[in-house]
């Protein structure tokens, strides 16, 4: 009993980081598919992915050994049995944390005896995957000076990654409202 109750505290503690909207499983074709969550391939354990070179390995349900195979480069993105969306982009999967305007994904690395979750972002759902840091923030946003200068004034101890739960709905990344601030947006928490 005080055991599951030491395990209820825990997961309700991560529960806080981990309160972004369910996707439905399967495979994504394109950015706007995921953004309406209507995957191509629904219902696909996507979960138990193999991914090669050119081709992208599920498991339809129910189905024991039969796989479906997909191109990697008509694929956009998967959400496995956790309901859980991944983007793919060179061949590595990226967890997606904030689907917006500036769109926050993360990878769990580990060398060995640790791991740590990074984080990286995109222009939208479809611009090139980069680490989440001031130096690449500033490159892609060059032409953005009221994003920039916010972004400047930061402390070096306010991650980029620091998100608010507002009393009802999910997270929202402290970096994504002031980027959606500096075009004139509400700094909605949309995921």
């Amino acid at each position: 009993m005080v055991k599951q109750l030491l395990w209820a505290g825990l997961l309700g503690l991560a529960g806080c980081q981990t309160s972004r909207p369910q996707s439905p499983t399967g495979i994504y074709k394109t950015a706007a598919a995921f953004r309406q969550r209507q995957p191509s391939l629904a219902g696909l354990n996507a979960g138990k992915v193999f991914l090669a070179r050119k081709v992208y390995v599920v498991n339809a349900p129910g189905s024991g050994e039969r796989r479906t195979k997909v191109s990697l480069d008509s694929v956009w993105g998967y959400a496995g049995s956790n309901h859980v969306a991944y983007r793919l982009y060179k061949h590595a999967a990226y967890e997606v944390e904030q689907a917006d305007t500036l769109s926050i994904y993360s990878r769990l690395t580990s060398n060995g005896k640790t791991q740590q979750r990074i984080y990286f972002f995109s222009q939208g759902l479809t611009g090139p995957v980069q680490r989440l840091s001031k130096k690449y923030l500033k490159q892609a946003y060059a032409d953005n000076p009221r994003f920039l200068d916010p972004l400047a004034s930061m402390k070096w101890y306010h991650s980029l990654a620091f998100y608010e739960s507002p009393p009802a709905g999910p997270r929202s990344f402290r970096v994504v409202a002031l980027y959606r601030q500096s075009l004139g947006m509400p700094a909605t928490y949309a995921h």
